[in-house]
């Protein structure tokens, strides 16, 4: 299973904005004897907006999951940037 990851590219004015908010290195994520990700890397800027698509069961919530603190990875190094915050609403809605 692939996960496409489409960057939408900021103003040329913003283009010079290099300050990482988020740095994902060599992440590697198994569910029972499935790899869903193979040391996955990338890093997101303040102005970087990103779209997460795939065929269901590519890992897609994982990912965010993971943004969120919710899951762990099993290899690799997720590097957040001190003072962001990640918000994160479940697809089956809130429990209460």
């Amino acid at each position: 299973m692939k996960i496409a990851c489409a960057r939408i590219f900021p103003a040329p004015h913003l283009l010079c904005y290099k300050v990482r908010m988020l740095q994902i290195r060599k992440i590697d994520k198994y569910f029972a004897d499935r790899r869903l990700f193979a040391e996955i890397s990338l890093h997101i800027r303040p102005t970087d907006r990103i779209g997460l698509c795939g065929e269901n069961g590519a890992g897609k919530t994982t990912l965010l999951k993971m943004l969120a603190g919710k899951v762990a990875p099993d290899a690799g190094e997720l590097q957040i940037a001190r003072g962001t915050t990640f918000g994160y609403l479940p697809q089956d809605g809130l429990e209460h």
